[in-house]
């Protein structure tokens, strides 16, 4: 069960006011995503076009050296190669130098995602935390289930200690420690059983948390702890070379 399949108006006025606001925080992340990203799609743009002016600037720059070649050299035209290059040439270092200066843009916004980020997963575990506290108070409180929980767990007991008669274990001479040893030791049937019963009850799809931690966005830097914040913060939002070429765990990721 996914977590916006959980009933949130049966949570507690506390709790729903949590959530909201995490709701908020989520939705401001994602719009830096968004933003990250068209910034991101325009640069390239702005690269991509630089690339195909410089392979014009080339293509004229040996068209006009080929027709300087030539037994009868036309002038006229030479210029005018020596003037599309030129102009090519002028417009791709415009489109670069463009790009060039976005890089300050795309630092200040992968730095602002990477806090909102940090920020939201210190509140996923808190809120998951009270969420299955509050589920856990009101299945305890369903009517009988206090009664049946104490019949299964004395069915479970007479069932352990059957087990040691089988043994030979003599009663006076049984502990605690035995007959938990015992079901560690996946002797006892109906342990088993309860076991298997959970078990397929635990993956019936029972929500057991009540927010999750939105996907990053190709390209986006992760900061896996405050002190990785900070070295980000220091280098202008891009990831210092020394932490690429470093061994161990990396703690700022781009996904």
């Amino acid at each position: 069960m996914e977590p916006n399949t959980i009933d949130r108006g049966a949570l507690s006025p506390e709790l729903q006011e949590r959530l909201q606001r995490f709701d908020s925080t989520v939705s401001e992340y994602q719009e830096l995503q968004e933003q990250f990203t068209t910034t991101r799609k325009e640069t390239q743009r702005l690269l991509t076009t630089a690339a195909a002016l410089d392979a014009e600037a080339e293509q004229a720059n040996q068209s006009w050296k080929e027709a300087a070649k030539a037994k009868t050299a036309d002038q006229r035209k030479i210029n005018a190669e020596i003037e599309r290059g030129a102009q090519s040439k002028a417009e791709a270092d415009k489109h670069r130098r463009t790009a060039e200066v976005r890089e300050e843009l795309h630092g200040e916004i992968a730095l602002n995602l990477a806090e909102a980020r940090l920020r939201l997963k210190t509140e996923v575990g808190p809120l998951n935390r009270t969420y299955r506290q509050e589920r856990l108070e009101t299945l305890l409180a369903t009517d009988g289930l206090s009664e049946l929980l104490a019949e299964l767990y004395a069915l479970n007991q007479a069932e352990r200690h059957a087990e040691m008669d089988r043994m030979g274990v003599p009663a006076e001479a049984r502990t605690r420690d035995d007959i938990e040893d015992l079901v560690a030791s996946d002797q006892n049937a109906f342990g088993r059983y309860l076991v298997r019963q959970f078990q397929a009850a635990t993956t019936a799809s029972r929500a057991v948390t009540v927010v999750a931690m939105p996907k990053p966005v190709s390209g986006e830097i992760i900061a896996k702890a405050p002190a990785a914040l900070n070295i980000l913060r220091k280098n202008g939002g891009q990831i210092p070379d020394s932490m690429a070429r470093c061994g161990g765990a990396p703690t700022l990721v781009r996904a």
